[in-house]
């Protein structure tokens, strides 16, 4: 895992970047993730529009290593 302080200067340098490059008056929104445990925990056996689990979804998704969510809604508590 990336260390608060590698994580600010990292975060420092990329505001920097944008900031030369986006056109004045620009506004750049930086938002926290949920972290997967509780995003599979609190998902995971609800039911997708589709009618099926989410579990179901990103399972099927993930077998066509297509899904958006790989590491965060997966079965695999190991990838998870």
């Amino acid at each position: 895992m990336t260390s608060t302080t590698e994580f600010k200067a990292n975060i420092l340098t990329i505001l920097g970047k944008l900031n030369a490059t986006l056109p004045k008056g620009s506004h750049v929104w930086i938002f926290g993730l949920a972290p997967g445990v509780d995003l599979y925990k609190f998902m995971g056996n609800r039911t997708h529009p589709l009618g099926i689990t989410y579990e179901q979804v990103y399972d099927f998704l993930n077998c066509l290593e297509i899904s958006p969510c790989a590491g965060w809604m997966n079965s695999n508590e190991t990838i998870r």
